[in-house]
């Protein structure tokens, strides 16, 4: 399951986090380790009888039609979630639209159109300036804006006809797709080779750990010393500089890849809205999107 703050520009940020979805009328008895498990809670997943004295208090959940192991709440669109979809998150500093795989959830942080279509992609230039132009920005976080990405704005997006460069668009943001997701995975590998070959306590690492690619070898042990308490054993110290040069390549590598195709996809967007250079600029501007960004 994923939360609005998981979905990033092109991936998503997995957290560890899963949902058991059981909906009205599932045949149970298929999933007994399920079944195994939710009866452990079952006391407080027992739906309130009709009768039940209004005084008196119940350990369950509200009264309703469901079985005890169900949803409470009918949701008519669950079947979405089996779906590809492109899913942004409810509030955000900067729009942030991805690609989502089957079988992966959202919780009321984040929305959804049941699409694989990369034409359908909103992650561009023209799309993040209509945001910042006309959506509802109800509050201010760290000097930014933070909007809200609702059906009522979205509905809205201009979508333009795809005269020529369809195709183009569609391939460009399933590859820029590709290169994001491939870079979190390299981003996530190297963070848990730090915190397991150099933490035994296992700490959490701090922001500049965490963005590890932006440390020199020096800054790095550091802040390893600063975090962890302990230096990088000597022994260890030429692998670890080799390992972590090696990684910031990846990472530089794949970063330049997304910024030339993010460019180049920008481009095909302009054309299909037929903007002018000074139009184009204004974008350019207003916006002053972070191509590559993390």
């Amino acid at each position: 399951m994923l939360r609005g703050a998981d979905l990033r520009p092109w991936y998503q940020a997995f957290q560890g986090e899963y949902l058991i979805f059981t909906r009205r009328g599932i045949d149970i008895d298929q999933y007994p380790v399920i079944k195994q498990y939710l009866d452990t809670y079952r006391q407080q997943l027992e739906p309130k009888p009709n009768d039940w004295p209004t005084k008196k208090h119940w350990a369950g959940r509200k009264a309703g039609s469901y079985r005890w192991y169900e949803i409470q709440d009918s949701v008519d669109y669950y079947s979405a979630f089996d779906e590809q979809k492109i899913s942004w998150p409810d509030i955000t500093k900067r729009p942030r639209f991805s690609f989502t795989k089957p079988d992966i959830f959202l919780n009321n942080t984040g929305y959804l159109i049941p699409s694989n279509d990369g034409f359908l992609m909103l992650s561009s230039s023209p799309g993040t300036w209509f945001t910042l132009s006309n959506f509802n920005c109800p509050s201010i976080r760290a000097g930014l804006e933070r909007y809200r990405l609702v059906y009522q704005y979205m509905s809205e997006v201009p979508i333009p006809l795809a005269e020529f460069n369809r195709d183009e668009i569609e391939k460009l943001a399933l590859t820029i797709t590709q290169a994001a997701q491939t870079r979190y995975q390299l981003h996530e590998e190297t963070r848990h080779r730090i915190i397991t070959d150099l933490d035994p306590e296992n700490h959490a690492l701090n922001n500049a750990l965490t963005a590890w690619w932006d440390l020199n070898f020096v800054k790095f042990r550091a802040e390893i010393k600063k975090v962890f308490k302990r230096d990088i054993p000597l022994k260890e110290r030429h692998e670890w500089e080799l390992y972590l040069a090696d990684a910031q390549h990846q990472h530089q590598q794949l970063t330049a890849q997304i910024i030339t195709q993010e460019t180049q996809l920008n481009a095909h967007v302009y054309k299909l809205f037929h903007l002018t250079p000074e139009e184009i600029h204004l974008i350019e501007q207003s916006t002053k999107y972070n191509y590559g960004e993390v």
